[in-house]
Parts: C-alpha cells; structure tokens; sequence
C-alpha cells in the first residue's frame, strides 16, 4: 500500500515462511528512514547476527548448493559439528539445494550455530539456514499403496490392534515421504484406509505423533464401531475432546522406599548343553579375533554367513578405525550403499574382519544369553569391553555382538553375526575400572589366604579361553613351538608377563634350545 505522501511510505513485507502458513506483516518506513544495517565496514562483512530461532513442532533445514554433495557426507559432517547432539532427519533435495527436516528445537538451535563454520573440502564453507516448517507430500495412490505396506507390519492381528506410534518415522516410509500424523489431510487419508481394510478394529495407539489436539479424532466413533482402547499418550497437551476439557491425569503417590531390582546376571542359558556348546565355540573365537592373524575365522563361517557392523555415528570422530564399514539403517538410507555393506559368503566377511583394528577382549566383563535353541541353530547375544591395540591411548569400546550358529560337521559355525560397536560412557568406564579392580582384589585374596594356610600353592585357575588367548599371544612373541610356550607358561603360573620375562632373559643367556623353535 502506497500513498501520496512519499514521507509516510510503507512496504509490505513478506516473512518468507509459507510453510507454516503465517500472515503478511506490514513494516512502516518513512522518507528518512535509516536503511537496514547490513555490517558494511569498509568492504568487509561484519560477524552474522542470526535471528533467534522460534519454538516450533518441526523445523526445515536447508543447505544452499548442498545438492552437490553426498546426503550421508553432509549429515555426517553436522553430526561430527554438534555432538554429542544427534537427529533423525527427513531429507529432501532440489535442482538448488538440499535439506531435511528434524523435531527438535534444541538440535535445530545446534544446527543453526553451523552456518559458515563448517569449510568443506573444496573450500565452500556450508551455509546451514534453519526456519519453522515441515514438509508437504501429494498424497496419490502411489503413497497410498505405501501406506498400506507400512501399515500391515503394524497390525496385530491376535488382539485386532493397530500400532501407529511414531508413524512419521517409520522405516519404510521416512526415506520418501513424511507421514504426519498431525496434518489433517495425512490423518484422514490414513484412518480411511484403515476403516476400509479394517472395519472392526478395537485398539488404536496414536502415541508420539505429536498431535496438539483431537477434536478431529471423534471421526474414530464413525469409522470403528467396536474401537474399545486408544491409547492417545506422548503428545502435545490434548485439552479438548469435542467441546469438553479432558480430566485431569491421575497420579499416584510413590513410596520414599527405592525400589528392589533383581541384581543382574552375567549370564542367562537355560540349556547346559547349549551352554557348553556356546562357550566352547565363543572361545576359539575370540582366541583367534585377538590374534594377528584372523583368517583361521574362515573355518568358523559357514559359506553363506552374513556379517554387519554399526557403530554410533556420534562417536564415529573417536571410532574411526571401524566407520568406514558402518552399516546404521538410521543413517544409511540409501539401499544400494545398505547392501554393500552387508557382508555376504565366508570370504568377504573374514576379509572386512582381518582389516579391523587389532583387539584384546576382556573376558572379565563378558556377558552372555542364549535366547533361542534348536536343533538347527542357536542364537547367542555376547556384550563385553575390549581395547583397540592399532593406537597410542589403547582406549576401551563397549560392543554388543549376535550370533546365530549352526552345526555343520561335527562342530558349529557362524551363519549371521551383527556386531555394535560404542565408546562408553564415563560412567560405564568407571563401573568397569570397579569391576576389574574387585576381580583382581578377590584373586589377590585367594592367593594369600593359600598361603597362609600353607597349602601347595596351585597354577592360577584361568579359563580355557584365557589360557589358549595367552598361548597365541606368547607364541607371536617368542616363535617356540606349543609344547614350550606350554612350558614356559606353566612354570611361571600363567602369569604372562613373567613367562615373557623369563624367555627373554634365558634367551640373552643362551640357554634355550633349539628344538624349542623346531614346528
């Protein structure tokens, strides 16, 4: 709008956020006005003042000229930037840029903080603009169709109950489309669908949706007859339900009491052959993983074994020995990339194994379940700390391994292993450091108490995994052959650092025979 008087001008300006639907604001500005400070000094751009960012659902982060890159490269390049800050993004691109969008208003401050702080390689710096929105989707008959796909995994059909819980992140659909629940349209396409393939539904969890409220949800009345249970939790405040406010939640006081949890278990098999059969494989394995040498794994994998490794993409800058094979379906959207690193045949798998960094496992802190036994396989969940050898610091991961064996011969192999790999916690290492500490005073207990009483003082009682770990060890060391490394290691009580000891200081002397290196 414009007047005669030039003095009294105003200029109508657009807040450019359309996605959001907000309204035009008018600014008036006269003749006189100053011009917007733009931090010209002199040629040179002054330090950018970024808006604050308001609080909102969802918000839209685009990345001018990111189109150029790799999606995985730019996600994980702001992941490395803001963490430990992580997010799930919805990713979209453009002839001009790229973007994706998140849910979370502190990681979207994060981001924002991003912009032209992060030089590329080709010496762009990235320019990182994060505004409300969220995106919008034509829903046809092709995302229909997926829709429906999404949905039947989700169906129960024993308890005839739906789950459609987090639905905007669900794994089949967030790679291309962005199903929220809390758009209206998206909403009745779906309860449509639903009330077409199943009329008498009677449980519905809407749960983490985001829905700010469910006025619209007394169409469930109309289209489910016998719906008995919604579950309606982890949302925004619902305040109305047609026209009347929802009773306040009822709470229950606690006692001041802690509760009484069942001490934990280092091991959960209620198979004794099963038992038996794990932890005999279990230590051949790792015997062989922490060696140098890991090719003997190929007799462990049965022809068509699997293999995938992930780890947490915000440690990748402290895991980078293992993040190039990094197989996390939360990060790696694309399925061509998904499958190659998938491990598949008894040869790619050991060959991706033999280049990981060398390892000593700490059997101390080793845990195990044997969830599922059959005749025709067994599934084992191992969890443990090992040190990472290739560098300086030594330092300690946190891993979670599955295996599913099979028999094969007169032994077992491996027919699928999922290995998760972590860095721990502070207090993970400081429970670890109290763990390993109360180990070593009960073994120093033990071995005074035996001597006061004036017993024979017995080799040291290690497990057979222990002992065949410190029999490969010694021998990469010393090269004798098995029956002397035997030798020396129980004339020193399995004390590995005193057997290298004493090779060393018998080899000085001269005193070690030949037949000691015969093969």
């Amino acid at each position: 709008m414009m007047t005669s008087n030039n003095s009294s001008r105003q200029v109508i300006m657009n807040s450019n956020n359309r996605e959001r639907g907000e309204h035009w604001r008018t600014v008036p500005r006269g003749r006189n006005s100053p011009m917007p400070n733009r931090n010209f000094k002199g040629g040179q751009s002054g330090p950018r003042r970024l808006p604050p960012l308001r609080e909102s659902n969802w918000y839209r982060v685009s990345i001018p000229y990111g189109q150029k890159y790799e999606r995985d490269f730019i996600i994980n390049t702001l992941l490395n930037y803001i963490a430990p800050d992580v997010f799930v993004p919805i990713y979209k691109t453009s002839a001009t840029d790229a973007s994706f969008y998140i849910d979370d208003y502190k990681t979207a401050v994060a981001l924002q903080n991003c912009d032209y702080k992060i030089k590329m390689s080709d010496g762009f710096k990235l320019q990182v603009k994060v505004k409300p929105g969220f995106p919008v989707y034509d829903i046809d008959d092709k995302l229909k169709e997926r829709l429906k796909q999404a949905m039947v995994k989700r169906y129960v059909q024993d308890t005839n109950a739906l789950n459609l819980s987090k639905f905007y992140l669900d794994s089949d659909l967030r790679s291309d489309y962005f199903c929220a629940l809390f758009h209206p349209v998206m909403m009745m396409t779906v309860l449509d669908i639903v009330a077409e393939h199943i009329p008498n539904l009677e449980a519905l969890s809407l749960e983490g949706n985001k829905l700010q409220n469910i006025e619209r949800l007394s169409i469930l009345t109309k289209k489910f007859s016998k719906l008995k249970i919604l579950y309606i939790g982890d949302n925004k405040e619902l305040i109305v339900y047609v026209g009347t406010e929802l009773p306040r939640p009822i709470v229950f006081d606690m006692m001041d009491e802690p509760a009484i949890i069942p001490s934990s278990q280092r091991m959960f098999v209620q198979d004794a052959k099963a038992k038996e059969i794990a932890s005999q494989f279990l230590q051949q394995y790792f015997t062989i993983f922490d060696n140098e040498n890991r090719q003997p794994l190929l007799d462990a994998n049965n022809e068509h074994a699997s293999f995938s490794m992930t780890i947490n993409t915000f440690n990748n800058n402290k895991l980078n020995g293992h993040y190039l094979e990094n197989r996390n379906l939360l990060r790696v959207n694309d399925t061509i990339r998904r499958e190659k690193f998938l491990k598949q045949g008894r040869l790619p798998v050991v060959s991706l194994i033999s280049e990981m960094p060398r390892t000593r496992h700490l059997l101390n802190t080793f845990t195990m379940d044997i969830s599922l036994v059959t005749q025709t396989m067994m599934f084992i969940t191992i969890t443990g700390y090992f040190q990472q050898l290739n560098i300086k610091e030594e330092p300690i991961r946190y891993f979670n391994r599955t295996f599913i064996i099979v028999p094969e011969g007169e032994g077992y192999c491996i027919r699928n292993e999922q290995l998760h790999i972590s860095q721990p916690s502070q207090v993970q290492l400081k429970k670890l450091h109290q763990q390993l500490n109360q180990l070593n005073a009960q073994q120093a207990q033990s071995e005074m108490e035996m001597l006061r009483s004036g017993k024979v003082f017995p080799s040291i009682s290690l497990g057979n995994y222990t002992k065949m770990s410190y029999k490969a060890l010694i021998s990469q060391q010393t090269n004798m052959n098995l029956e002397w490394n035997l030798k020396c290691l129980r004339e020193t009580q399995w004390i590995y650092d005193n057997a290298f000891a004493a090779f060393q200081e018998f080899f000085k002397l001269g005193q070690i025979p030949s037949e000691a290196f015969a093969k």
